[in-house]
């Protein structure tokens, strides 16, 4: 415990620093995270403790923490999506859900130095700065003896609970994202940007009837996180059942070496609702099979099961108001595998995402990509 909260206020005193924040929030979100942490599977926000220090190794000096915490797994089991995990995960807020997970956490964490982590990212950017005296006495004391806070107010945490637009005042652009005359679309962070930039994604969504339908997202987007640029990747096609109908798809993480996306399709399976999960590797797709997410108790389902030859898939997708759609029904078959199938002729919204340190976004105004019956696509704005 002691060597742990040793390297958390080192840890804390690098994230302190502007500069270094975003590159800091990116080596975070590189580790191994458990359960489900997405739209589709719901969240768990728990993170590989030791990925987060390998990972933040540039920011803040390990020391004798990796050897300690190796010290004290008796038992750890490694899957091939995460070969490797320490043993031992840790709350970390990837998608805050309420003030209850962070009063929680606050009554169990060991160290206040990795609460103050925690408080810094989960509260969001602050003119003034962050300051983490809520959780000491005047004396600079800090006790959480059963669990618990004599001098701390566990409502401090409400600010969870308030009404947010996710807007980002953080990301700034030398050029924003336009498409050019040889339709590419692309744009540049400038240095400001680049330094609060956690993570750039896209978004993909159609129109039926005058209602948005979610295709969901991709990490295919090529951004260099040395000249801030940013550049679509698209090339029209989509993940699809064998049939060819359109998965949503979500990202859930990435494998330690970050050349396998990990993602999750809302799907029913012989009417139950659940998730596809599958990884992409070098456009490489490998069915993993399916996951029923995070149960309303805040638990993670146990494993994933299989499909089996004569299950019937149903694809679902999010609307615009939240609601879900269903597509055609699919009977899988034996040897039946998930495919890449070109998008079927129409208009798409495509939006770049940029995501900033404290989990805000920057509100890029989406484009159109319009598909045509040969399959070709162009860009406009």
């Amino acid at each position: 415990l002691v060597s742990f909260n040793d390297y958390a206020s080192r840890l804390y005193e690098a994230c302190q620093k502007a500069d270094s924040l975003g590159a800091i929030v990116r080596c975070f979100e590189s580790a191994e995270n458990f359960g489900g942490n997405n739209k589709s599977e719901g969240y768990t926000n728990m993170v590989d403790l030791g990925g987060i220090v390998k990972a933040c190794k540039a920011y803040a000096d390990p020391g004798d923490v990796l050897d300690t915490l190796k010290a004290c797994i008796s038992y750890n089991k490694n899957g091939k999506n995460h070969k490797n995990a320490s043993g031992l995960s840790v709350y970390y807020p990837l998608e805050v859900q309420g003030s209850e997970e962070l009063k929680v956490f606050s009554g169990v964490a060991i160290s206040p130095y990795y609460m103050s982590i925690v408080d810094l990212l989960a509260t969001g950017y602050e003119d003034d700065g962050y300051s983490n005296d809520i959780f000491f006495t005047d004396d600079g004391y800090w006790d959480n003896d059963n669990c618990g806070y004599d001098y701390f107010d566990y409502d401090y945490f409400d600010y969870a609970d308030e009404e947010d637009d996710g807007l980002s005042d953080l990301i700034s652009f030398e050029q924003e994202p336009f498409v050019d005359d040889d339709g590419m679309y692309w744009g540049i962070l400038d240095e400001d940007g680049l330094e609060w930039t956690s993570e750039v994604s896209a978004y993909l969504a159609f129109m039926v009837d005058d209602t948005i339908v979610e295709l969901g997202e991709t990490s295919e987007v090529i951004c260099d996180w040395e000249s801030g640029a940013i550049t679509d990747n698209f090339d029209g096609y989509w993940f699809s059942l064998p049939d060819g109908q359109l998965l949503a798809a979500y990202i859930v993480g990435y494998s330690d070496d970050g050349e396998t996306t990990i993602y999750t399709s809302p799907v029913y399976v012989n009417g139950k609702s659940t998730n596809l999960r599958f990884t992409v590797t070098d456009y490489e797709i490998e069915l993993e099979g399916l996951w029923n997410g995070i149960g309303e108790g805040g638990m993670a389902a146990r494993g994933i099961k299989k499909l089996k030859a004569g299950d019937v898939v149903v694809p679902a997708y999010y609307l615009d108001d939240d609601l879900e759609f269903k597509n055609d029904k699919y009977k899988w078959k034996k040897g039946d595998e998930l495919t890449y199938a070109p998008l079927f002729e129409g208009d798409y919204f495509y939006c770049l995402m940029v995501w900033d340190a404290f989990g805000d976004y920057y509100d890029i105004e989406p484009v159109m990509i319009t598909i045509d019956r040969n399959g070709d696509f162009y860009f406009t704005e």
